[in-house]
């Protein structure tokens, strides 16, 4: 995950630094929710009207959206604080392809390969989906 600041040191997370969740602040929290579950395959497990947190299996949760900054937030660009990017790592195939057609259908695949996916979310985050 790289965060941008706005200083000319960026900060950078440690590369071996792993996570069990995220939290994202977006614009439209339904919407949010619905992208990445349409993408992950992952269910809803907990709504109230600003914030939804949904995950895959019996996790608690994988992400979880808010709009508790406002409903009025523009799409993240390089040249703002905040987050760039985060990876998702997939060690299934099989899935890694579902992922891949799912962004597809969405049009928000911005690039593949073998190993490696590119998705721009709706609030402009890259996701980079990546087969161990």
């Amino acid at each position: 995950m790289t965060i941008a600041t706005e200083s000319e040191n960026k900060y950078k997370l440690p590369a071996q630094t792993r996570m069990g969740h995220l939290h994202l602040t977006v614009e439209n929290v339904v919407e949010a929710t619905n992208f990445y579950q349409q993408l992950f395959e992952m269910t809803e497990k907990f709504a109230v009207h600003s914030a939804s947190w949904i995950s895959s299996g019996n996790y608690h949760h994988h992400f979880a959206f808010n709009n508790w900054a406002g409903g009025n937030l523009n799409n993240r660009t390089t040249d703002l604080p905040g987050l760039l990017e985060f990876i998702i790592y997939v060690d299934d195939e099989a899935f890694f392809n579902q992922i891949k057609e799912h962004a597809k259908q969405m049009a928000r695949l911005q690039s593949a390969d073998e190993n490696k996916l590119i998705i721009e979310d709706l609030s402009g985050n890259e996701i980079i989906v990546k087969l161990e």
